[in-house]
């Protein structure tokens, strides 16, 4: 488990003029909410925000939230990130979603790592490594979040594919996905895979 402090200001007003205003100022809109706790909406620091999305880990880790409010006093709350928006053309951050932390079961989306793809025996062969799942959705307690999920590919073939129940989850997770789903195929060349999942453009 990773944990990330941050630091947010409470937001009193919501609306497209004042989230255009916070990110001249360098600043990104956010809502916390979940958990049965009353929703936040805060404004984040864009540079801390936008360093942990090109992290690759941004979905895995714990934020240790630390929000002000009026009276320059501060709470503490822990989070993890569930979505962000980006702008269409400049593809910067412009909006966030938190999630307050359930300590008893979490559910989290997980990057994986597959190791070896690039040396695998169906890439040798020709074939082309589809990825269809960048992430793997867990459950599990709130200090056993892993960061990453390793998986090694080496030895896959041309029309191999990987299904979730064939990965060794983390100590303490279990699945929150079907686990029928496919992570990754090896293709031929000029062959599609029908059941390609959509780009993973806002969460990575």
């Amino acid at each position: 488990m990773t944990t990330l402090e941050m630091h947010a200001d409470l937001r009193p007003e919501t609306g497209g003029a004042t989230a255009r205003n916070l990110l001249r100022q360098g600043k990104v809109p956010a809502i916390v909410y979940g958990n049965k706790q009353t929703n936040l909406a805060v404004s984040l620091e864009l540079k801390e925000v936008t360093k942990l999305f090109h992290s690759g880990f941004l979905t895995s880790t714990m934020i240790d939230l630390k929000v002000k409010d009026q009276d320059e006093k501060y709470t503490s709350h822990k989070t993890l990130i569930k979505e962000v928006q980006l702008d269409p053309v400049k593809d910067t951050l412009r909006h966030v979603d938190l999630v307050f932390i359930n300590p008893d079961e979490q559910e989290v989306a997980v990057k994986i790592i597959f190791e070896n793809k690039d040396r695998c025996t169906g890439v040798k062969r020709g074939g082309f490594f589809n990825i269809l799942h960048r992430k793997i959705k867990l459950l599990c307690k709130a200090n056993s979040i892993p960061l990453h999920v390793n998986i090694d590919v080496l030895e896959m073939r041309v029309g191999q594919k990987l299904l979730v129940s064939q990965v060794a989850l983390p100590e303490g997770t279990r699945l929150a996905m079907k686990d029928d789903a496919i992570l990754v195929s090896i293709i031929g060349k000029g062959k599609a895979d029908k059941g390609e999942a959509k780009p993973e453009e806002t969460t990575k």
